[in-house]
């Protein structure tokens, strides 16, 4: 990727191009939801269709080579979430029980899945979807929805010692029609989850759409978040906590269908605040993030835009001076992606997992995040004749090796750039001033390059008393 040094407005990372995982046989439609990274590696999961039915799919990445296997159960499987403490991982799902959808809970454990189905606990529930599942050492808490009848419910499930138990929530707020939790992140001190509900105006026949919050520490009550200004449709479909604040992210309107935005709240000062976040591209609309993962003070979310024609994938960054959000490039052949699941290693090296789909089929998709190449120190600017210089480009970032080198004007004659190391050395041989541009490169994916003008001033040599 070419490019100038960093500015202040670019996101802290860049993403490679991403590339389809390929059909498993007999399987021509696939897709990944959720991923989770730990010590180099990376588990994620999601649904194949044979044409049939559904089943629950798995994929591995090691040293940034996935495989994929189908996890049989019973017919229409599919895991949405993934969570991972130490040497397990939690993933949920639904599977068709003949008459409905419930709850189906998979772990891995060494390479190897169990897959539990779960039917349901809730009173009058029909078709129960889990959406999201955050565990920590003392056990597991998911969130989704269920069907009572016509009307939508949240609910959260919370594991102890692998025996689950699900929970309604409390009440939406005053007027809702409908309501589901889309996310749920935990800490030692509470778990919180974020989701949306639906209210109608009965005169003039109108249904809008509002972001709320609720959390373990508040018994799991449900509370409005404030639309932004000029806002009538609000969503949340991740959220990321700390010890301290939560970030969430989801899509937002104002109610015509073409023009949504992405959302993003956080309640760093106590109070959940919404705003929207305009992609810099033309011709996009519909925009939506669908996953976060904050490490300190930056976060890192993935989700998807429209245009007229296609769909395509996007990433989005708080490390500068606010949200900035980019399209994702991808790799030959693929066309209409979407991102579903994020998982960061630190706050800029991310993996992303999808799908791309086509009229006939779909496959998963994987992309990976790196550090954007960045200059930090340039040589000294002063040197005289006779005597030796040494001095250090400093550059950082990228997933390899950098490369240094002179793409245009020259160096002082007797001084020589180490294409590997950046250092600037040797005994100058002329005086003058003399402007080189030297460009950082990184050449494994995602290529970046930076460039940097360098300007010399060469003193004559000293006269001898």
């Amino acid at each position: 990727m070419a490019g100038a040094v960093v500015s202040a407005a670019q996101a802290s990372n860049v993403w490679a191009p991403a590339t389809s995982l390929g059909t498993l046989t007999s399987y021509p439609q696939g897709s990944l939801s959720a991923v989770d990274c730990q010590a180099g590696s990376c588990i994620g999961v999601g649904r194949v269709d044979n044409g049939v039915t559904t089943s629950a799919l798995a994929a591995g990445d090691v040293n940034g080579r996935w495989t994929q296997q189908v996890l049989a159960n019973s017919v229409g499987d599919a895991l949405v979430a993934l969570s991972c403490q130490s040497t397990t991982c939690t993933a949920v799902g639904t599977y068709d029980n003949g008459t409905n959808r419930e709850v189906l809970i998979a772990t891995e454990h060494g390479g190897s899945w169990t897959l539990t189905p779960l039917p349901t606990t809730l009173s009058g529930a029909g078709d129960v979807v889990p959406t999201s599942v955050s565990c920590l050492a003392s056990g597991c808490t998911m969130v989704g929805y269920y069907l009572d009848g016509t009307t939508q419910y949240s609910f959260y499930g919370t594991d102890a010692g692998g025996s689950w138990s699900e929970q309604a929530m409390m009440p939406a707020p005053s007027g809702s029609q409908a309501d589901q939790a889309m996310g749920v992140s935990c800490t030692v001190s509470a778990c919180v989850a974020v989701g949306t509900y639906t209210t109608l105006d009965q005169t003039i026949d109108s249904s809008a759409t509002h972001a709320f919050w609720a959390s373990s520490a508040n018994g799991w009550t449900e509370q409005a978040i404030a639309n932004p200004s000029q806002v009538a449709n609000a969503s949340l479909n991740g959220v990321s906590c700390s010890s301290s604040s939560c970030s969430a992210v989801g899509g937002a309107d104002n109610g015509n269908a073409i023009d949504g935005q992405a959302l993003v709240a956080s309640n760093s000062t106590g109070t959940w605040v919404a705003h929207t976040v305009a992609m810099a591209s033309s011709g996009l609309m519909n925009t939506s993030l669908n996953a976060i993962t904050c490490l300190g003070q930056v976060c890192n979310a993935v989700g998807e835009s429209n245009s007229a024609t296609t769909q395509e994938a996007v990433t989005a960054n708080n490390s500068g001076s606010g949200w900035t959000m980019s399209l994702l490039p991808v790799g030959s052949g693929i066309v209409n992606a979407d991102l579903g699941g994020l998982s960061c290693m630190s706050a800029d090296a991310c993996v992303a997992v999808g799908s791309s789909f086509d009229t006939s089929s779909s496959q998963a998709l994987a992309s990976t995040s790196v550090a954007r190449v960045t200059i930090s120190s340039t040589p000294a600017t002063t040197a005289r004749v006779g005597v030796r210089y040494s001095s250090h480009l400093l550059a950082s970032g990228g997933s390899g090796r950098l490369q240094y080198r002179v793409v245009s004007g020259h160096l002082p004659r007797g001084l020589v750039l180490n294409t590997t190391t950046g250092w600037l050395t040797g005994l100058p041989k002329e005086a003058g001033t003399f402007t080189a541009t030297i460009a950082v490169r990184c050449s494994t994916p995602p290529v970046q390059r930076v460039t940097t003008v360098l300007r010399i001033t060469v003193a004559k040599k000293s006269r001898s008393r």
